[in-house]
């Protein structure tokens, strides 16, 4: 904590900075390789401060999984042209399949170019519905799970605090541990059973 920048390390410098951009009031952040040099615990924290921003973010990366969690929106750049996907990386890969069929020799003959356009457009509504959901979904997943680590913690302070031989004669706070830990067991019980159904849904 008390360390100069100059003494950390590239990853911890990356981390530094992400940190930064997120506390600016900055509308546009452009991102290259934010997933670079770090672990499985920061990411999660960069992917859920993502998934807040308000604004718009560019980013490059090769991170297919953090792509999926972040992303609404994918621009791939050819040597032709730019093609705008409306949807994460495993959407992309869907509807690139589709074009690369549809413009196969084979595929244009047997089609015309006014059911393609219909149908294309219908695929595409369909789709960002379902990226809608499946975003909705991953968000209430995320929260269910902050929650559950929060009672854990909580259920954990309240079992040392239990142990404390000080509190042994005090009547009123053990009442009151009790009471709470109660009621935490019993939200954290339909926390898991909400999750399991999140889970199941996806």
């Amino acid at each position: 904590v008390f360390k100069y920048i100059r003494d950390l390390s590239g990853g911890e410098r990356g981390r530094v900075s992400l940190a930064k951009l997120m506390l600016s009031n900055a509308n546009l952040l452009i991102l290259d390789e934010p997933t670079n040099h770090l672990d499985i615990v920061s990411k999660e924290i960069l992917e859920n401060a993502l998934n807040s921003y308000t604004g718009t973010i560019l980013y490059v990366s090769h991170d297919r999984y953090f792509i999926n969690a972040t992303a609404t929106r994918i621009i791939e750049l050819t040597n032709q042209n730019i093609v705008n996907y409306i949807g994460n990386y495993d959407y992309y890969l869907e509807k690139r399949d589709i074009l690369t069929a549809k413009a196969s020799p084979d595929a244009q003959l047997s089609s015309s170019d006014n059911t393609t356009k219909k149908d294309s457009k219908l695929s595409w509504q369909q789709s960002r519905e379902e990226q809608n959901k499946l975003k909705k979904k991953q968000n209430e997943i995320k929260k269910t799970e902050i929650r559950i680590a929060e009672i854990e913690d909580r259920l954990s302070a309240i079992d040392t605090e239990y142990s404390d031989p000080s509190i042994g004669s005090n009547t009123a706070r053990l009442m009151e541990l009790h009471n709470e830990s109660t009621q935490l067991k019993k939200e954290l019980d339909e926390l898991y059973e909400h999750w399991e159904e999140l889970m199941d849904e996806i």
